[in-house]
């Protein structure tokens, strides 16, 4: 049975050696990344093998093959204080920051809720537009019942 599932973040082990196994497999340099998602798995003897997204920001899948030994478990999630309150007076909703989810409230319509990829950067702007985008995409679902 696997350790990890697809969509998994992991953090590769420090001190890796360049051409030496691992579970079975070669490591090599360029496969180093601090966190990456497990795209694929497969299995290798009595283990696994694990193929990873090359980028956070790309679906292509990486070449090579990581082995569970090559990893040093889930990477932990980014922790975000922030919290803030705004409100917009010409879209006539309130947005509230709490840690890693913004919350689009309008004053007459459904709610709005946008969760944070651990993988990515999120900043305030980009936060409210997908809580707004939410928020408008449920309250036109409700006219359509």
């Amino acid at each position: 049975m696997s350790k990890y599932r697809v969509g998994d973040i992991v953090k590769v082990r420090d001190g890796l050696e360049a051409f030496e196994k691992y579970g079975g497999l070669t490591y090599i340099d360029e496969m180093y990344g601090e966190a990456l998602e497990i795209a694929e798995i497969g299995v290798l003897g009595t283990g696994n093998w694990y193929r990873v997204y090359m980028g956070q920001d790309t679906p292509q899948v990486c070449p090579w093959l990581y082995s569970e030994e090559m990893f040093e478990g889930l990477a932990p999630e980014p922790k975000s204080e922030t919290t803030y309150m705004r409100y917009d007076d010409e879209l006539d909703v309130v947005y509230i920051r709490i840690g890693s989810m913004t919350l689009c409230v309008p004053q007459r319509a459904p709610m709005g809720i946008a969760r944070k990829n651990p993988k990515d950067e999120e900043c305030q702007e980009i936060g409210e537009a997908l809580a707004y985008q939410r928020m408008r995409r449920s309250s036109r679902d409700e006219y359509f019942y």
